[in-house]
């Protein structure tokens, strides 16, 4: 989209499209999406013939799937990656077990994952010793955020913030997606956020408007990958709007989200300072989120990222051996020396 023209293009879906498709959609629909939000979906039993069922399900689906080449290229290289039963419920319980849906999200994901890092990493489970010297500088710069603390319906919650993507127009943007990718996969080694899900918190900012462009890129691609590829269930979604071009920017991303996601969106006018009260209904309290990020939780960002790095540092060192934890405590060391 050029620059000039971003403010006054018509989007392909906008407000009042998204408010007519609400009162169009179907009661059940409407009502599922409703107890998402407020983390009142009544948990699914899932009992060893029931798993076992689904699991049995989801390989014929795949089996239905005509182009599949990443994923057949997976089974070649490493089948047991590709075939664990544990790997495979992430996808089915993204999808609240809909064998069709979680098999093409499943073929999905080994198509980006091998676009995005390679047939080296695609094929087995992705590690900060994965990641480039570009890709853990994203790590420091910041801008997506795993929060230490679930809310209060026992969903994670992952933050993004456009004010935080230091130069983000400057930066890779299949580098910012891997750290994405990544963040999405330490929340899900949690079997309890495989089930619950996880909220996405979305804080607009800025007023620089030659950059909204390549915002509204890098968005189209995290929902590409969120809604379609990542084995992750979003119960929400809540975006601040705090001036007149973030109101713009919310029509232009829409699109983007599809029905599903659509119907879990909450819009909020102003800051999330500004939007406690509306938050607490859907069991998001301030002291959940950092002070970096306007919340009341005492954590600077430094101490977050500090935070962040040591359990990272812990999962590999744990996985992988002390040998193989030293790149990552170099790291953190680098990140220590920054804030000193």
């Amino acid at each position: 989209m050029d620059q000039a023209n971003f403010l006054t293009a018509k989007p392909t879906f906008g407000y009042a499209q998204f408010r007519h498709e609400l009162a169009v959609m179907p009661d059940e629909e409407r009502e599922e999406a409703v107890r998402d939000l407020y983390a009142a979906e009544e948990e699914i039993v899932e009992s060893p013939q029931f798993i076992e069922d689904k699991l049995n399900e989801l390989e014929s689906e795949i089996d239905n799937i005509e182009h599949k080449e990443a994923y057949d290229l997976g089974q070649f290289i490493n089948q047991e990656y590709a075939s664990d039963s544990h790997f495979r419920l992430m996808f089915l319980r993204a999808d609240r077990f809909d064998a069709r849906l979680a098999a093409k999200r499943m073929v999905k994901y080994f198509e980006r994952k091998v676009e995005l890092f390679g047939t080296e990493v695609a094929f087995r489970k992705l590690s900060f010793l994965d990641f480039s010297a570009e890709d853990r500088g994203n790590v420091e710069a910041g801008g997506i955020y795993l929060l230490p603390y679930p809310d209060e319906g026992g969903r994670k919650i992952i933050v993004t913030s456009r004010s935080h993507f230091q130069d983000f127009h400057h930066r890779n943007f299949n580098s910012i997606l891997r750290l994405l990718w990544l963040i999405v996969h330490e929340a899900v080694e949690d079997e309890t956020v495989q089930k619950n899900g996880v909220v996405l918190l979305g804080l607009n900012g800025g007023r620089c408007r030659e950059r909204w462009p390549k915002s509204l890129t890098l968005i189209k691609m995290f929902w590409s990958d969120g809604k379609d590829a990542l084995p992750i269930l979003i119960a929400g979604v809540h975006r601040f709007t705090p001036n007149f071009i973030g109101y713009v920017m919310n029509e232009h991303i829409l699109p983007f989200m599809g029905v599903k996601h659509r119907a879990r969106l909450r819009l909020w006018s102003g800051t999330i300072e500004a939007n406690w009260g509306n938050l607490e209904e859907y069991g998001i309290t301030k002291d959940m989120i950092p002070t970096f990020l306007g919340g009341a939780l005492d954590m600077t960002y430094h101490q977050w990222l500090q935070a962040h790095m040591e359990k990272v540092v812990s999962t590999v060192e744990h996985k992988y051996g002390s040998s193989q934890a030293i790149a990552a405590r170099a790291f953190l060391k680098t990140v220590n020396s920054h804030f000193i």
